[in-house]
């Protein structure tokens, strides 16, 4: 009779043990999809950080850029034009696209930066686009 005890004892704690086990890995599994997902998570997370750093550091060049060229000092040969054209060369260095604006007399230039209104990030113009209009006001 003992041993019959002995016996529903050791089946009973053997069942516990196994009972425990599985739940140890199902608890390690679970713990390892949470990890996996909160990486992918930061993963994401870095990304944003870094693109942000990335346009952070274009404004950064774009002011640069036009406080050096803004320092040269007009002369007839070194003109509003060619002030312009320096202040473009130096912001594509940085992958700024722009535009150079001339008036109608030629006398004046100005130079225009693309930026998406929605995020606040430079951007070079998809040429397959077409513009209908250009509005000053």
């Amino acid at each position: 009779m003992a041993d019959k005890i002995i016996k529903i004892i050791s089946y009973g704690a053997l069942i516990v043990l196994i009972a425990l086990i599985v739940f140890l890995a199902l608890e390690y599994y679970r713990t390892c999809d949470a990890i996996k997902l909160e990486n992918w998570n930061l993963r994401i997370e870095n990304q944003n950080l870094k693109e942000k750093l990335q346009e952070c550091q274009k404004c950064n060049l774009f002011q640069q850029a036009v406080s050096q060229i803004g320092k040269r000092k007009y002369s007839e040969e070194y003109n509003c034009l060619a002030h312009t054209r320096d202040l473009q060369q130096e912001l594509r260095k940085s992958n700024i696209e722009s535009s150079i604006f001339i008036s109608q007399d030629r006398d004046h230039a100005w130079l225009g930066v693309w930026v998406e209104a929605t995020t606040g990030n430079f951007i070079t113009p998809d040429s397959s686009l077409k513009i209908l209009e250009v509005r000053d006001k």
